[in-house]
């Protein structure tokens, strides 16, 4: 293939160098607005307003600039429960407002905190209403929480169950001439089956409807009793797969059928406003705890550790999404764990895991941390695989009630490309030295030598980790056995079993870390979050995050996030034309 001409190359800088200088002035000129402007004001009685749409990482994903001036609309799961819980205390603030969408990436671990966290707003004596243009069996689960459902004529309401689906390259794979060699540990690490079969094991579909029915009779047993609904009633009425908005308020679905511009004036009543003031998270970010009278003396630092396992920095991947670097996060913990004013650290986990080196390392930080201070993990929507192998060496580990957790087991894979380089005339050859050296290699497939020393090497790896998973949890190997191979649990079944030390949301592993600590339940904690928010304009002039450039990590995120959203959106549209017959006007 020919080189890129000097033209070429040149005319591609120069158009790289004005996009980055674009986006470089934008950020400059919005921290001079931020430097002028001091943030937002919370007005009295004001609305804070939620927004459950598109993509709800755990945390600010590297590369998102955290601030209102550079219109980054990205909300975070911690920018929700921070603002809930200042709103609660805030005697600026009337009540709050949930603007729900079921195109949104919220699993139902992080709708169960979120519900915890309406709840105490609610116990706080303010009023949360739920306002809907789009709602679906787990929006509704949230809403539930509420005082009130609304939602407009127009909108649409699916009443559908539940349904776990996976995709299956196996055939794509055979068609390009393709063949895996893969060594899984064992029959329930169904993630390597996407490569290796066509449809689901046995084993995995066994495990796959265990784990459905369990979320089904939670969430449609929590909505029926919240609502007031008998749940067979509530399962004749799913039948129809969507309902009418005033077909879901005769039902006790919803409240009220209702327009935004109504909800507004219900809510500002005789007032002389033509508007509802609305507060945001964006807005409560820029609130210290401080200006709320709950500055505390004794530190918890929370580590946030989310995403693919992958890589050395924590960054965005277009295709996987967020990832975590091992040393990004070790960076983080090590902060903590050497900060005498630390008192405890708080890991808080939501990853599917990754690559087996780097949840190690991570994992031995934490062992390190537990050894100084108390160090408790939170466990999120999912914490399998390396997602537990980086936190099962902690002080205790505590999951919410729909966590995923587990899956100890293992994937190691090489592809034999030979079928397919022969399909494109391509050929290779090489020459070797020393026993062993042609494993891996992609033009042939494995000698049975070299598959016995590859399998055994894998094994060997990982059944020194599920030992010492039996040695910490205080089991015999036998006994983790039983819990491994790919065996996936609630957050409910892991305190069963003995993989977890309890249920809890991070509010609660705080307060377990401090109470370890020796601190006082009533004591007002400083709770401090890593990594730190980053600044857009710190990060021009000193360096991005994790040592990635500013302007490149932003990007990467805004199309990750632009990526996501629009798939969220087209799997709406693709289940509104499924639905058309039934809703046709």
């Amino acid at each position: 293939m020919a080189s890129e001409s000097f033209g070429h190359r040149w005319l591609r800088s120069l158009i790289l160098t004005v996009i980055n200088l674009v986006v470089v002035l934008g950020l400059i000129g919005g921290g001079i607005y931020l430097a002028l402007n001091q943030g937002p004001e919370i007005p009295d009685k004001g609305w804070l307003v939620l927004d459950l749409y598109g993509e709800l990482p755990e945390y600010a994903p590297p590369g998102s600039f955290p601030t209102n001036l550079l219109a980054d609309d990205t909300v975070t799961l911690q920018d929700m429960l921070d603002a809930l819980a200042k709103a609660a205390i805030d005697d600026r603030v009337e009540g709050v407002i949930w603007k729900l969408s079921a195109s949104n990436g919220a699993g139902l671990a992080k709708l169960d905190e979120l519900r915890s966290a309406t709840a105490a707003v609610r116990k706080a004596g303010k009023p949360v209403y739920a306002w809907g243009d789009y709602i679906n069996l787990q929006t509704l689960y949230l809403a539930a929480a509420c005082d009130s459902i609304y939602q407009p004529a127009g909108g649409y309401c699916g009443l559908q169950g539940m349904i776990h689906q996976r995709n299956f390259f196996r055939g794509m794979l055979d068609k390009l001439g393709i063949e895996p060699h893969v060594s899984k540990i064992r029959e329930y690490k169904s993630a390597a089956e996407m490569v290796l079969e066509t449809e689901m094991t046995a084993p995995a579909r066994e495990q796959s409807q265990r784990l459905l029915d369990l979320r089904w009779e939670s969430v449609t047993t929590t909505f029926a009793d919240e609502r007031g609904i008998p749940r067979e009633v509530l399962l004749a009425l799913m039948e129809k797969a969507a309902l009418e908005p005033v077909e879901a308020a005769a039902a006790g679905v919803i409240d009220r059928v209702l327009y935004w511009q109504g909800l507004e004036a219900q809510l500002l009543g005789d007032s002389d406003e033509t508007s509802l003031a609305v507060i945001t998270p964006a807005d409560y970010r820029d609130v210290d705890w401080s200006d709320l009278d709950r500055e505390g003396d004794e530190t918890v630092v929370v580590v946030h550790a989310q995403g693919m396992i992958a890589g050395r920095k924590s960054g965005v991947n277009p295709l996987l999404g967020i990832t975590m670097g091992h040393e990004s996060v070790v960076r983080d913990l090590r902060r903590a764990r050497l900060d005498d004013e630390v008192k405890a650290i708080v890991l808080r986990v939501d990853s599917p895991g990754g690559e087996g080196l780097a949840s190690d390392l991570i994992g031995h930080e934490i062992a390190l941390c537990a050894a100084a201070k108390p160090t408790v993990v939170s466990m999120v929507d999912v914490a399998a695989s390396g997602g537990y192998q980086i936190s099962f060496r902690a002080t205790r580990m505590l999951a919410g009630p729909q966590s995923v957790v587990g899956s100890i087991g293992s994937i190691s894979a090489f592809f034999d490309m030979s079928g397919f380089y022969e399909k494109i005339g391509l050929s290779k050859d090489s020459v070797e030295a020393g026993p062993m050296a042609g494993i891996g290699r992609d033009d042939r497939p494995p000698t049975e030598d070299e598959w016995r020393a590859f399998q055994a090497s894998h094994y060997a790896g990982f059944n020194a980790w599920l030992r010492e998973v039996a040695d910490r949890r205080d089991m015999t190997f036998e006994q983790a056995e039983q819990l491994a191979y790919g065996r996936v649990f609630t957050g409910e079944e892991a305190v069963a079993n003995g993989l977890i030390d309890g249920l809890g949301n991070l509010e609660a592993a705080i307060r377990e870390a401090a109470a370890l600590a020796g601190v006082a339940p009533e004591a007002t904690l400083n709770v401090v979050h890593l990594p730190e928010p980053q600044d857009p304009i710190g990060s021009i002039f000193g360096g991005g995050s994790d040592g990635d450039e500013p302007v490149t990590a932003a990007v990467r995120w805004a199309i990750y996030r632009q990526m996501r959203t629009e798939a969220l959106e087209t799997q709406r549209l693709i289940q509104l034309e499924a639905t058309l017959p039934q809703i046709a006007r």
